[in-house]
């Protein structure tokens, strides 16, 4: 079984399940940082497992868990080249980050979707349908997920035994209450591109029941609404942050860049008037500060705009 041989079957439903939550385990980034070149995915999962002649039980146990927790990791990718011009990308952008998603309440489609786009790297300028480009992520309280309609009862999951008579079939409702990590896990399966790749994208998905989950030693981040990340040829821009206080027709803005230092300490605006220290500080912990006359305008424009309810 560790020669390369695979342990389990082709299918991706018999993949090595996500490793129990009793311990912490080590961050997969020092796992692979030794790793220069890319591996093929034979390669990766015919690694021999580490052992010594004086180790106990325990520490063999240990050792063990860790070789398998590897083995379900997919292939690293120290770099990428991809098709076009052919860009060679750096590991700094093919490095994979970590998020953490809690299920509680979240219908179960809704919650697919945005996984499957995570899994396949939609989220990057970098992506490549022929590549495995995707972030980890961890989901937790799966068995709290949300079933619009009447999707509970109704929806069945169905295999046949390859025997007479074997039609097998569970309904979602059952699968909740036993093993809601496989139904989550199969809805997502369902969703990602027939291929080879779909195995490899699936090990980046780590479901748990409850709140709890081992990767912890990674720190995920919260997977927002509307992921995105920044290109890898495209410089970060320097943007000023701008503090603007109103009076009148008048503005004061504030810069944090330095070039704006000598206009700070001065606290004059870009019309040139200069500003009094601490009647600027008052209005910035109040807020905006409207004079009378400005005040009188926005509500002669508010009764100007005409009532569409009416």
């Amino acid at each position: 079984g560790v020669e390369g041989r695979r342990a389990f079957g082709k299918l991706p439903k018999h993949d090595v399940p996500p490793l129990p939550n009793h311990r912490e385990w080590p961050r997969v980034k020092d796992m692979t940082s030794g790793i220069t070149r890319n591996m093929k995915r034979k390669e990766w999962l015919g690694q021999p497992m580490p052992f010594r002649k004086d180790e106990t039980r325990e520490e063999r146990k240990a050792s063990r868990e860790e070789h398998l927790f590897r083995r379900s990791l997919p292939v690293p990718m120290p770099h990428a080249t991809l098709h076009g011009p052919h860009t060679r990308l750096e590991a700094d952008s093919t490095h994979r980050r970590w998020w953490v998603v809690d299920a509680t309440g979240k219908p179960m489609g809704r919650l697919a979707h945005e996984l499957i786009r995570v899994l396949l790297g939609k989220h990057k300028p970098v992506y490549d349908p022929t590549l495995v480009m995707g972030d980890f992520v961890v989901v937790t309280n799966v068995d709290k997920m949300a079933f619009t309609g009447k999707k509970l009862q109704q929806r069945k999951r169905r295999w046949h035994s390859g025997y007479l008579k074997g039609l097998k079939e569970v309904t979602y409702e059952d699968m909740m209450k036993t093993k809601p990590e496989q139904l989550l896990r199969m809805v997502v399966s369902f969703g990602l591109p027939k291929n080879n790749l779909r195995r490899e994208r699936l090990k980046l998905l780590r479901i748990f029941v409850g709140p709890d989950h081992p990767h912890a030693a990674e720190g995920p981040d919260p997977l927002p609404m509307f992921l995105k990340t920044k290109s890898p040829w495209v410089a970060d821009k320097q943007v000023d942050e701008v503090v603007s206080v109103l009076e009148g027709e008048e503005f004061f803005e504030m810069y944090s860049g330095d070039d704006m230092t000598q206009r700070i300490q001065e606290l004059t605006d870009s019309t040139g008037k200069v500003w009094d220290l601490e009647r600027v500080e008052r209005i910035i912990e109040d807020g905006q500060e409207f004079s009378e006359e400005a005040q009188k305008e926005a509500e002669e424009i508010l009764k100007s705009i005409p009532d569409i309810d009416k």
